[in-house]
């Protein structure tokens, strides 16, 4: 389960998660400048070596060989760290016309537990198929905003050998440093997929679902009882579905990720592609929990409708199944509204992509390896600009557009996203905890409390109550698990916030 830490709602707050706390990585994320990395080779013909390592895993299999380095970051330095070149398509497409590959950095691969800031690992991305450089970050940043766990980025100046190769985003790597970030117990089972996959039921045998994923953490005790279990319901549970699947995995959790890849067109993920994803299985909740990964290619021009159409192209089961649920797509469409009114709005993300555009413009204009022209990358952020790939859609124009289009879909569904949506422009204190929740929680308001409303996510009201006081304790003792929404209004002023039964 998410760590336990209290929520208090200020102007704008997530209704999906709480308040979040980084025990790590708080020096190299740091978005408020363009770090310098300085990779120091002894090899004179370092990059023949790097290609001719990533070249024979590509095609031999098995990973990609580190080459041992000394590495500065922002003026830390360590010896015998692990560099190599790392992605698919990022790397070889790109190779086509540049240097400026993909990297990946192991502080920890020569020297046992080194660390900088905390992390063992970090990642490298060199914006490929991207002219405005931000479309990873700025998908990031908006599901950590909506509460969705997701890799934290900054920018960083890459020199190889004291030659300036480029500017790069830095992404976090997805492990236990990461889980440590947002779970209250970072030791579970971490799945990496890596193949495109349905999820489609292959058995019981372990070995037939090892082309598509890989076990990255408790490798000696190797149990993937609960991963084939989560398969199986996927494609076997039939109309009990929606009972069966809340048992492994966190639907709210997954739910939230779908709506944010429908509503960035993040087409090489699972809904499509079937990749770019990690599963955690949660020990505390021993359930499946869903990661999101590799963001380059999102506010895409491959438009996805809110229901995914599989005609003609493999479907994706859980995606499916989820979609012809009543119930499954009832809690889809709140997550899609949730997102669309609080983050997914051109009041949260422009701000940050003209702070980002000007910090990394400078650097990205001395950057003779990048793939699109600097007049390409300030056009982005507003403009479509066209592209090896077809149109790369203008960043704050595709936000807007797509408010338009989503509510179209949604009232052709006769859904209506009233009661979810929270106004982000006023100033009401209110603390909830504890949240996750046994049997009751506390809501404090700095104002007298005038109604208290609390509901299911399918919106059934089951709770109700007028106080006409700054703090009130609701029980749900005799309500099943899972997440409710709680409506409060405080001097006049209306909110809704989410909690979590346990």
């Amino acid at each position: 389960m998410f760590k336990k830490t209290l929520l208090v709602f200020t102007l704008v707050y997530s209704l999906f998660a709480n308040c979040q706390t980084y025990e790590n990585g708080t020096n190299l994320f740091d978005n408020s400048f363009v770090h310098r990395i300085d990779v120091t080779f002894t090899q004179s013909n370092f990059w023949d070596s790097l290609n001719f390592y990533y070249n024979d895993a590509l095609t031999n299999g098995g990973d990609v060989q580190y080459m041992q380095t000394v590495i500065s970051i922002d003026g830390n330095e360590f010896d015998s760290v692990g560099f190599k070149q790392k992605g698919f398509y990022s790397n070889w497409g790109a190779s086509m016309t540049s240097q400026k590959l993909p990297f990946k950095i192991n502080l920890a691969k020569y020297v046992d537990g080194q660390k900088y800031d905390g992390l063992k690992k970090i990642n490298l991305s060199n914006g490929f198929e991207d002219p405005s450089m931000l479309r990873d970050a700025l998908a990031y940043k908006f599901m950590r905003d909506a509460g969705i766990p997701s890799p934290r980025t900054a920018y960083a100046k890459v020199y190889l050998n004291g030659t300036y190769w480029g500017l790069y985003i830095l992404v976090e790597e997805l492990d236990k440093n990461f889980l440590q970030n947002w779970y209250a117990n970072k030791d579970g089972n971490l799945y990496k997929c890596i193949n495109n996959t349905s999820l489609s039921w292959q058995g019981t045998d372990v070995a037939n679902y090892t082309d598509e994923f890989d076990l990255q953490t408790n490798k000696t005790a190797n149990d993937w009882s609960q991963f084939t279990r989560f398969v199986d319901i996927i494609n076997n549970s039939g109309t009990h579905l929606i009972d069966s699947l809340p048992m492994v995995l966190d639907v709210q959790n997954y739910l939230n990720v779908l709506a944010a890849d429908v509503i960035m067109f993040n087409w090489d993920s699972y809904y499509d592609h079937g990749r770019n994803f990690f599963l955690y299985d949660d020990p505390d909740e021993n359930k499946i929990n869903w990661l999101p990964w590799d963001y380059n290619l999102s506010f895409s021009n491959s438009e996805t409708n809110l229901i995914v159409d599989y005609s003609g192209v493999e479907p994706k089961p859980l995606v499916q199944k989820i979609q012809a649920n009543p119930t499954l797509r009832t809690m889809y469409f709140n997550s899609v509204c949730i997102l669309m009114d609080n983050y997914f709005t051109n009041s949260n993300l422009d701000g940050f992509i003209d702070q980002t555009h000007d910090l990394i413009r400078p650097d990205l204009a001395l950057d003779n390896n990048k793939f699109f022209t600097i007049s390409e990358f300030d056009a982005n952020m507003t403009t479509d600009v066209n592209g090896f790939m077809g149109t790369y859609r203008g960043l704050k124009t595709f936000i807007s557009d797509r408010q338009t289009s989503i509510s179209n879909q949604l009232n052709a569904f006769n859904h209506t996203c009233s009661g979810l949506s929270v106004d982000e422009n006023t100033q009401v204190d209110f603390e909830i905890y504890p949240n996750p929740f046994e049997t009751s929680f506390t809501l404090h308001s700095e104002n007298r409390i005038e109604s208290i409303l609390v509901f299911s996510i399918t919106g059934q009201k089951i709770f109700e109550l007028n106080p006409n006081s700054q703090e009130e304790v609701i029980s749900l003792e005799n309500v099943e698990k899972g997440t409710y929404f709680v409506r409060v209004q405080s001097n006049g002023i209306e909110k809704t916030m989410t909690v979590i039964k346990n």
